[in-house]
Formats: C-alpha cells, structure tokens, sequence
C-alpha cells in the first residue's frame, strides 16, 4: 500500500512480508520539501491494532470526524484527518530502537502530509487485504 501526497513529492508505503511462522511489516516514508529531504524505513514492524484501525477508517469514509490511527512497535503510526480544504491529513511517525550500545537508542521520523479523499477506498481494501493475510 502506498499512499501518495498532493504535490507528489511525499509518500508513505507499507509491505507485508510473511511466511509460514512470523509475519511483518515494512514502512517507508519519502519526504521532499524541496530544502531538505527525509527518509525514514523501519523493515520489521509490528500493527498492533490492524483490526480496529480498518473499522475505524470504514467508519472515517463517512464521517471524517472519526480519526483512524493505525499503531505499531517502536511508536510508529499512521493517522488520517480531515481538513477544511477537503483533503486528508496524513501524520505519521515511523520508530526503531537500538540496542547494541549501552543504553537502548531509540530513532524516529515524524511528520504530515496533504492527500486525496479520493484514495480511501484503495486505501482500505489494502488494510484488508493485510488482514486476510494475517
């Protein structure tokens, strides 16, 4: 699932990766704001409320004051909000941690952006497509 912002030059992509004993998630995120860019990736991802998150985002497409948020390990998430102008508001935070040195590091990437409505319901069939898989 991939989730695209207005301008084109943001984006946020989830993968699913499983096989017969463990399953996980990638997240990615891609941030140009033309004076600085960001990436962020964590490879091994947790959702810790997959099911909640897509009843949530059903009930969002029709009533946009609902807020779904779709949590994960290490503090990651993603959000959606609608905004005055119609678009949605993504926030995220995409968290990893270290423990190789004498205290647990942790890292993360957070941040906005503007997409489409439109892009909703592909959005959700996504979700429940990882739910399938689960």
């Amino acid at each position: 699932m991939k989730i695209i912002s207005i301008d084109g030059n943001q984006s946020i992509e989830i993968i699913m990766y499983h096989d017969q004993y463990y399953t996980s998630f990638s997240m990615n995120v891609s941030v140009d704001i033309k004076h600085g860019r960001f990436t962020g990736e964590n490879i091994d991802l947790q959702f810790l409320n997959l099911h909640t998150f897509v009843r949530t985002l059903e009930m969002f497409i029709m009533d946009k004051k609902v807020i779904p948020k779709l949590e994960g390990t290490y503090d990651s998430f993603i959000e959606f909000v609608q905004i005055p102008n119609g678009n949605i508001l993504l926030n995220f935070t995409i968290g990893d941690a270290y423990c190789g040195y004498s205290n647990t590091v942790d890292y993360s990437l957070s941040g906005s952006f503007e997409f489409s409505p439109k892009a909703l319901n592909q959005i959700l069939d996504a979700c429940k497509g990882f739910l399938d898989e689960v």
